[in-house]
This record gives structure tokens, C-alpha cells and sequence, in this order.
């Protein structure tokens, strides 16, 4: 054979033999880039004056991981070293690329490190660690730095920085890969540890870490990524300092969907108290970028080994609302609280999955059958105060053992309680369903009615619906089975939805109080709501009405409700028996033998939901429940203007209020208040009490106005009206008065608003032909103020930037009137108010009262 095919053909066997080794490199699972490993696997490190500035670099490449390549330095010196795969196959993309190194505080130093990836000669990314103070992996004090990959390799590259250390030394001791492979799915309602090899699991170094220096340690971050089930992690915070640790574990193998829960199993002997969990934050990551953020009352508790046991061992998590690959947990610590040592086990992941219940039903809430979850915010002790109180093993309480329970125990005295809260996150149980828990209360021969110590409690995604204690509460064993002697089945009907319940149980004063607490339950016999209409003879349906103050609705609340498929009754001869829960206003009442709502006097406007329940009579009775929505309208007032004649010395017989209306009745003097605004004569007024006009004796005979003013008493509505008084003693005549309206109450900036202006005979005669001038005047010279039309036998005399004048010589009969319309748009960005003002001349038609020629309206401007 010829030297130069031998030379191409040994290439080809050991370019093949390399591209095997890294196709066949390991799943989800570290993987040394030394000797043993690869064959192809060479060092290179940056060169000096006097040669390699590394020494032993081999040591990085060999197959002994125990040993290291070194490297000392001096002020602000720099040296990298690099392992190669020479026969240039890349890892691919996705892929983990770092560096064991060895025990170095980089902030404290001010040095950092960088690992880098390069394909051939050609860098493809790199990652600076300028702190390495919380990544130690083991009690050698070894730490890993590298990252997730998003190009192809097959060189990699650390590069230390000395900083301004006058001595420092590096210790490398090889470089490390993980190849990304995907794991298996995820069971329904069932936890699985997130760890390698069965997923690709690794800490996350740059999110990995504690808050600052000298404030405590993360150790043995590592054992949170291994299979080795007994292992954890250490967050430690020293004692009387603010400061936060964390850990990061990315699954570089899987992207877990939206709707996973997801979380960790940690133990500390805080968590015995709810209200450690708002010193724990959890975050999302997707390559890289932050998804979400969870902490406090939002986290849930899943099922762990020992939850909230007396180490205080807790799976803690959150249902998740977008894809992920990387989940951190941060332990805040304040300077007042000594939260001592958190210890980290595992990232777990749930994928949810919605349990399908059918009517007459009862159920266990417990894993794997239903996707449950505690509620870390309400499940362990009031307060760490309570020496000697426990919540032990609260996660036996949604699992399927039906002989295991948690252990409430509470010391002698007063306030100190214990809860155990179980959750949804799929679903909402309708209202009707029978919920509570399964207890034995260890004590009950020397407390008695020991459900006076008992609360149940609902939510609907966080917000409490309904709480019930002692004799509210009952058992319902006939129907749902209990587990050994001394169980009882403790719980109500509901009355909301809820994906919510709690159980908590409070301190008795003389005697240590213990309660066993094994599941909770739900039974469906009368659930009414959603998928389940499981009380099919009585049917109860939500009703709307607006009704007035002091008003009844015209409707019964029944008129939809159905029994049997028929019709709903009331009252002695009805086939129902109807009962109103509750209101947020005692003013509002429903009748029981209607069903009419009813609005008291003194309600105040406003929209109320009041609940009533309906029942046959039946032992025991079936019943359903609806709500009302009533919305309480305020009182309307409409007052008319009135023109009446009153000789001097006399009082009319008409009152004012006759063409009046409230709510769209009559108004009367009981359900308004009225006030006299003013007066064009002091001798003629109203009487505000009766409604009538006076006119003093010795008063000229003329015509003239009286301005009032009508007020609801409920609210606060008003209108104004006028009163044209005639006090007779002279000729018939005309008078001429111009009333402005417009076709809002207000306007605003750009929009085009109407105005009228009615041209009225308020006297007693028709007038006699002559010219009759009205002056209409712009509230502003740079505002649109036009007309189209005008009323027949109107033309418009004149115009100025400020008015128009507009004349007519026809007769307008008493009482008779014609209306100018013009329209008028706001051009002006400031202002509030638009002051609308008329003038008609005197004499305008042969009248010869002159007093009420000027005219105004003001309008109120709504987007100032």
C-alpha cells in the first residue's frame, strides 16, 4: 500500500472511531473530556516567556479526575487552557460544556473566570463567572462553571483572570459535557424528581448562588441534579443578616408545557409555619429567559416524604402558566429571622390532569386520582410561638394510603391553631357539593362536642366563599366511608363554587387538643353547577331587576325556577318552600310567599346580590340555590315649567307640582324636597310646603316668574322649573321668552352638541305682528356655531363673530312657540364650562314685560 492511501485511510478510522464516541456518549449525564473517555481528546494552554504557564496541563486530560493542571499568577495576570477533540466532531447544540475547578473565592480576589466553546479556531460563545462564592459542589470544595450551548463544539476553553491578587493559583481539573436527550413524560397527578440521567438535569451555575459575600453558602448544589435520592443541597444563611441563596436546575433535554406544577422538595423547621413560605421565591426559566415569578401565598405544596413534619420536609411548588426548562428556588432571609439551614432534595414536576366526577358521586381527593395539591399559605401552624404544636405529614392527606393522616397537635391554651388546606388546580367543584374532611380526633372522650374546635373553609382560587364551625357542621358517614373506629366524616353543603378546602382546628384551654386528619372529600349528591346538574327536581335560576327606591319588582324570583320539570310554587298551596340566605343590604328583602324583591325607602342606589334557596318538603328536603342581582336605581325628578294667574292678595289653587313627576309618577311633597330659587317679585312666592303661589296684596298687576327647585329625598336629583305668574288688572298681552335646552347634559372636546332655543308666548295674548329680534351669542368666537334651518317664517337678520340675530314678523298665538336649533362644537383645549346666552328686544311682538328678555344656559364640559 502506498504511504499516502495508508496515511488517509488511518484518518478515516480514527476520524470514524471519534464521531462514534461522541454519538455514543452518554444521555443526560456528565461526561469528562479526558484520555479514558475520548481518544482523541488533546490539552492546549496559552504560552509565556518560559514556556506553558499551565502546569501538569496534562493533568486535565488524563484519566484521573482527583488530580489538576495549574496555573500561578500576579497582579492582573490572565492564562487560558483548553481541552480539544482533535478530531474536529462537534458536540451538538444544547449541549452542557464546563469546567471542574477548584475552591476559589472570585469576589473577594477580584479575579473571574470565562469558559468559552470553539469550533475548530473559530469561538462560538462565551460566559463570564465573576463570583463562584455559593457553587460548591462537594466538601472538596470543588465547583463546576459552564453553560448551556446554543452552537456546535469540539473545543473548550477556560480563561482565568488574576485581578489585582499579588499571588494567586487556579487548579482546572478537567473539562465536562452533558448531551442533551429527552426523558420520559410525565404521569398524571403523579411527582417525578427531575434528575439525571432520566432527564438532563444540571445546576445552572450563573443562577446558582447566594446574595453577596460572607453571608452564607450554597453546598453540594450538585446533589440536587444526581439520581441519588437521599442527597441534597445545603442554602445556608448566617444568623442575623439579609441575604438570599438559590439553586437553578435546567432540564437541557425537555421543555416542560404550560399547566406542568413544578417545584422542589426542601426541608427546613420553618416551614411547621405557613408563614415561612413568603421567604421562598420560585422562578421559571426557557433558555434562559425568565418566564415567571411565584412566592408567598401563590405557593402550592405537592407530594413530598415528610411534609411539614416535624423536620419540616415539604415538596413546594406552583402550577405553571408557560413552557419551561429551568426552575430556581431562592430562599430570602431577613436580618430579624434566623431561618438557619435549608436543605434542597430535588426538583419535582406533576403534569396535572383533571379527574372526571359524575353526580352522586363521593370522592377522595388524593393523588394520583386527582391532581392535588396544599396550599402552603394555609396549611401548617398560626404561629411559631406555640411550643410543642405540630402539623406532621400534612402530604399523607392527599395520598392514596387510606391509613395514613396527618397529625394536628396543639399545646394547652388559647389562640394557637392548626391547618391542613387542600386544592384544585384544575377544577371548580360547583356549588351543592358536600365537602370536608376525614378526621379522628384522639381526644374527643375528654373534650366532648369536639366540632366546636373545628373549622372547614372554602376558596375559589385564593378568595374564601364560605366558613362553617361547630354545629354548622355535620357528618355525613352514611354516605361516604370512614376508615377505623372513631372516624367522622366532617363537612357541610356548599353554597359557592370552590377548588378549595381547609380544615383547621384551634387550642383548647386545658387539655392538649390532637386531631388526625386523613383526606379530604367531596360527595356530589346535590351539586348544582357547571357539568354537574345532579339535583334535577328542583331547579333554582338567577334573576335580575332594577327597582327603584321604596320600590317591589313586578316579577317573582321563581317565575324561572322549575320543580319536576314544572312551574314553581309558593305559599300554602305551592309545591316549594323559598328562604333567603343573605343580602349586603337589609334593605332589600325577598317576600317568601311571592318571591317579590322589595326595596326599602332608605336604600341607598347601588347594585346588591342577595341569594335565596329553595326546598320541597321532603325529609330529606332537596333544594337549589340562586342569586338575585339587584340593581337599586336612584330617584329621577322632572319638573315643568307652569304658568297660572293669581289676582293680588290671593293664593292659586294649583300647585306646582300637579305637572311634576318622581320615578315617572306624580310628584308629591313626601317623596321630593322643594326649595323657591328665586323671584322677579318679592311679593309673589311659594309656598314650599304646599306647593301653591301667593301674590301680596297691593302687587301690580304684570307678569312674572318664580324659579323652584325639586330634590329627591333618596340620592339627591334635582330639577328646575319656572312659574310664570299673571297677576291680571291690565290688557291681555303678549310676552316673550326665550328657553335654552341642549341635547346633552354635557359635552366634550371635538363633539357636536345641539342647542335650542324656544321662542315662547308665556302671556296672555297672541302677538300683534310686529318684528320679533332674538340676538343668539356664541360662548366663544373661535368655537363652531352654526344653524341649517329655520323655523318657517324665520330669517336670520344679521351675524357677527359673537352672535346672529334672527326676526320673524309672524303671530305667535299664547302659549304658542317656535325652536331655533343650532350646533355647536367645542374647538378650545381649555375650558371647562360653555356659557350659552340669548336677547330678545324689547317690545319683540308687542309685549310689555321686559324682564325676562336675557336668556342663559351653562353647559359643563365632561373631558376637562
Amino acid at each position: 500500500m502506498k504511504k499516502n492511501n495508508f496515511l488517509a485511510l488511518l484518518f478515516l478510522i480514527v476520524g470514524f472511531l471519534t464521531n462514534a464516541q461522541v454519538a455514543n456518549a452518554p444521555c443526560n449525564d456528565f461526561s469528562t473530556w479526558t484520555s479514558n473517555n475520548y481518544s482523541s481528546i488533546t490539552v492546549a494552554n496559552q504560552t509565556g516567556l518560559f514556556g506553558d504557564s499551565w502546569s501538569n496541563k496534562n493533568n486535565l486530560i488524563d484519566g484521573n479526575t482527583g488530580n489538576a493542571a495549574s496555573w500561578s499568577a500576579i497582579l492582573l495576570g490572565s492564562s487560558w487552557i483548553e481541552a480539544r477533540n482533535a478530531s474536529g466532531s462537534t458536540f451538538p447544540a444544547g449541549s452542557y460544556a464546563g469546567f471542574v475547578v477548584g475552591d476559589l473565592d472570585l469576589v473577594s480576589l477580584g479575579a473571574s473566570m470565562k469558559v468559552a466553546t470553539y469550533n475548530g479556531t473559530t469561538k462560538q460563545e462565551e460566559v463570564n463567572f465573576s463570583s463562584l462564592v455559593s457553587t460548591i459542589l462537594d466538601g472538596s470544595g470543588k465547583r463546576k462553571v459552564g453553560f448551556v450551548t446554543t452552537k456546535p463544539f469540539n473545543r473548550i476553553r477556560l480563561t482565568v483572570n488574576a485581578g489585582l491578587t499579588l499571588v494567586f493559583t487556579a487548579n482546572a481539573y478537567y473539562a465536562e459535557v452533558v448531551k442533551p436527550c429527552a426523558g420520559a413524560a410525565l404521569a398524571c397527578n403523579t411527582t417525578t424528581d427531575i434528575t439525571r440521567t432520566n432527564y438532563g438535569a444540571i445546576v445552572e451555575p450563573s443562577r446558582t448562588g447566594m446574595s453577596g459575600i460572607s453571608l452564607g453558602s450554597v453546598s453540594n448544589a450538585d446533589n440536587v441534579a444526581n439520581a441519588n435520592v437521599s442527597d441534597f443541597a445545603t442554602i445556608t444563611i448566617n444568623a442575623g443578616v439579609a441575604a438570599s441563596g438559590s439553586i437553578s436546575i435546567r432540564d437541557i433535554g425537555d421543555t416542560f408545557p404550560a399547566g406542568t406544577y413544578a417545584g422542589f422538595d426542601i426541608e427546613n423547621q420553618s416551614l411547621i409555619n405557613a408563614q415561612f413560605f413568603n421567604n421562598i421565591t420560585l422562578k421559571s426559566y426557557k433558555n434562559g429567559v425568565l418566564q415567571e415569578t411565584v412566592s408567598g401565598s401563590n405557593l402550592l405544596m405537592g407530594l413530598g416524604s415528610d411534609v411539614v413534619a416535624s423536620t419540616g420536609r415539604s415538596v413546594v411548588g406552583f402550577l405553571t402558566t408557560k413552557a419551561f426548562d429551568e426552575l430556581q428556588i431562592t430562599v430570602n432571609s431577613l436580618a430579624t429571622i434566623n431561618i438557619g439551614n435549608t436543605k434542597v432534595y430535588k426538583m419535582i414536576a406533576m403534569k396535572p390532569c383533571q379527574k372526571t366526577i359524575s353526580c352522586n358521586s363521593s370522592y377522595y381527593l388524593t393523588q394520583p386520582d386527582f391532581p392535588v395539591v396544599l396550599n402552603s399559605q394555609r396549611t401548617g401552624l398560626g404561629t411559631l410561638a406555640c411550643i410543642g404544636c405540630s402539623v406532621n405529614s400534612a402530604d399523607n392527606v392527599i395520598d392514596n394510603d387510606p391509613n395514613n393522616y396527618s397529625r394536628i397537635t396543639l399545646a394547652a391554651g388559647v389562640g394557637n391553631t392548626g391547618s391542613i388546606s387542600v386544592m384544585d388546580p384544575t377544577a371548580t367543584y360547583p356549588k351543592g357539593t358536600y365537602t370536608g374532611f376525614t378526621v379522628k380526633d384522639r381526644y374527643f372522650v375528654y373534650q366532648g362536642d369536639f366540632l366546636e374546635y373545628i373549622t372547614i373553609k372554602t376558596y375559589l382560587n385564593g378568595v374564601l366563599q364560605e366558613s362553617k364551625t361547630s354545629n354548622e357542621l355535620f357528618d355525613l358517614s352514611f354516605f361516604i366511608p370512614i376508615w377505623g373506629t372513631g372516624t367522622k366524616n366532617v363537612g357541610f353543603y356548599t353554597t359557592k363554587d370552590f377548588n378549595e378546602v381547609q380544615i383547621e382546628t384551634g387550642s383548647i384551654g386545658s387539655v392538649v387538643n390532637v386531631l388526625d386528619v386523613y383526606s379530604a372529600f367531596i360527595d356530589t349528591r346535590s351539586s348544582n353547577g357547571g357539568s354537574l346538574n345532579c339535583v334535577q327536581a328542583i331547579a333554582a335560576a338567577d334573576d335580575s331587576y332594577t327597582i327603584n327606591v321604596g320600590g317591589t319588582s313586578t316579577a317573582s324570583v321563581i317565575t324561572n325556577d322549575t320543580y319536576q320539570g314544572n312551574p314553581a310554587n309558593l305559599g300554602a298551596s305551592g309545591n316549594l318552600v323559598l328562604t333567603q340566605n343573605s343580602g349586603q343590604n337589609n334593605g332589600i328583602t325577598i317576600d317568601p310567599n311571592t318571591g317579590l324583591v322589595t326595596v326599602s325607602p332608605n336604600t341607598a342606589a347601588g347594585t346588591y346580590p342577595v341569594t335565596y334557596t329553595i326546598c320541597n318538603n321532603v325529609t330529606p328536603a332537596s333544594c337549589d340555590f340562586a342569586t338575585v342581582n339587584v340593581v337599586v336605581a336612584a330617584d329621577s325628578v322632572n319638573a315643568q315649567d307652569d304658568i297660572l294667574t293669581v289676582p293680588a292678595g290671593t293664593t292659586s289653587a294649583q300647585n306646582v307640582l300637579l305637572n311634576d313627576t318622581v320615578n315617572g309618577l306624580q310628584a308629591i311633597l313626601g317623596n321630593l324636597l322643594l326649595t323657591q330659587v328665586s323671584t322677579s317679585n318679592p311679593g309673589i312666592t311659594l309656598n314650599t310646603s304646599t306647593g301653591n303661589v301667593s301674590v301680596a296684596s297691593g302687587t301690580a298687576p304684570g307678569t312674572y316668574q318664580i324659579v323652584y327647585k325639586a330634590t329627591t329625598l333618596l340620592g339627591g336629583n334635582s330639577d328646575t322649573a319656572t312659574v310664570t305668574v299673571i297677576v291680571p288688572g291690565i290688557p291681555p298681552a303678549p310676552d316673550m321668552k326665550v328657553n335654552i335646552s341642549a341635547s346633552a347634559s354635557s359635552y366634550s372636546f371635538g363633539e357636536p352638541l345641539q342647542m335650542f332655543y324656544e321662542v315662547k308666548n308665556i302671556g296672555n295674548a297672541n302677538t300683534d305682528g310686529s318684528e320679533i329680534v332674538v340676538y343668539i351669542y356664541k360662548p366663544n368666537s373661535t368655537d363652531e356655531f352654526t344653524y341649517s334651518t329655520l323655523p318657517m317664517g324665520w330669517t336670520l337678520k344679521s351675524q357677527t363673530s359673537d352672535y346672529y340675530a334672527f326676526s320673524t314678523n309672524k303671530v305667535i298665538n299664547q302659549g304658542g312657540s317656535d325652536t331655533i336649533i343650532l350646533n355647536y362644537t367645542d374647538n378650545s383645549p381649555s375650558g371647562d364650562t360653555a356659557l350659552f346666552k340669548s336677547l330678545m328686544t324689547n317690545g319683540a311682538g308687542g309685549e310689555i314685560n321686559f324682564l325676562n328678555n336675557l336668556s342663559a344656559e351653562l353647559i359643563f364640559r365632561n373631558d376637562f
